[in-house]
């Protein structure tokens, strides 16, 4: 009757409430398990239109967010890399600046790296669920995989890719031997072949 309908409303809402309660404990786990430094490509005329909206939704979930420009604005707290122009033409330099500051500076407060563009939005509790099963220790390039005449094994989507920590203590052992003409195509230098054997040992993971 009634009553026994009520009892299994109530029985369904408390493992509904158990559920989520669970859900966000997990969550929480892996926040502090799965440490994450999210480094986003920005130039200045996005500080106020797409880093601060970063900074108010996913970016709130990396353990560490950064904001690597040409200019320091306090709103989003953005870096100045030293030197640079923002142009296009000097993404591949803007991206071997930030690595190096990152792996002089912030290289202890994660075990994950990821670098995104300012226009990406990233699912954080999606990617730790993923990266859990790594061992950061490793040396792995994880991403959206594509293929180009220019890199036989391919490259990662520079939307958004993953570094663990020692494939950035590799990049960075191996920063002088790395392309040294600059140029926009900054996920395809990452990913060219010399790059795989070299600095990642031809580990590549794919999360598609």
């Amino acid at each position: 009757g009634f009553f026994g309908y009520g009892l299994i409303q109530i029985f369904l809402f408390n493992k509904s409430q158990q559920n989520a309660e669970t859900k966000d404990i997990l969550k929480d786990d892996l926040f502090n398990e799965v440490k994450i430094l999210c480094w986003i490509m920005i130039s200045p005329k996005y500080h106020l239109t797409r880093g601060v909206h970063i900074k108010k939704t996913w970016g709130r979930k990396c353990n560490k967010l950064l904001f690597m420009s040409s200019e320091h604005d306090p709103v989003i707290d953005s870096i100045a890399l030293p030197g640079m122009k923002e142009k296009i033409t000097h993404l591949w330099s803007k991206t071997r600046k930030a690595f190096q500051l990152i792996h002089d500076e912030y290289l202890e407060e994660a075990d994950w790296f990821l670098k995104a563009d300012d226009d990406t939005y990233m699912i954080m509790e999606n990617l730790r669920q993923m990266l859990f099963q790594y061992n950061p220790k490793t040396a792995l390039y994880l991403g959206q995989r594509l293929i180009s005449n220019e890199s036989r094994d391919g490259f990662m989507q520079g939307g958004a890719y993953v570094l663990s920590k020692k494939a950035v203590k590799k990049f960075i052992k191996l920063y002088p031997n790395c392309r040294k003409k600059d140029g926009w195509a900054e996920d395809l230098y990452m990913g060219k072949k010399k790059i795989y054997d070299k600095i990642l040992k031809r580990i590549i993971k794919r999360a598609n």
